[in-house]
């Protein structure tokens, strides 16, 4: 068969864009109290436009780079996760 599995990995992070998913009380900075969960602190937020508009700026060039530093033409990856 065709060889198969993980050709190459990258993970990276953007402090500047903590705003557009978060989880804002439950950890360290907030802990779990009774009035974090009654505001609803423990749910997970999105800004969905901003995390689309983040992706299509920053995702393809990072796939971009990931695949040539695995020597790989993007065309070849079937998928990406």
């Amino acid at each position: 068969p065709e060889p198969y599995g993980i050709i190459a990995s990258d993970l990276s992070s953007r402090g500047d864009a903590h705003h557009l998913i978060r989880v804002e009380a439950g950890g360290s900075r907030r802990p779990a109290s009774a009035a974090t969960v009654a505001e609803g602190g423990h749910f997970f937020k999105m800004d969905g436009r901003g995390v689309r508009d983040f992706v299509a700026e920053h995702v393809p060039p990072a796939l971009l780079a990931l695949t040539r530093r695995a020597g790989v033409d993007i065309g070849a990856v079937d998928h990406f996760v």
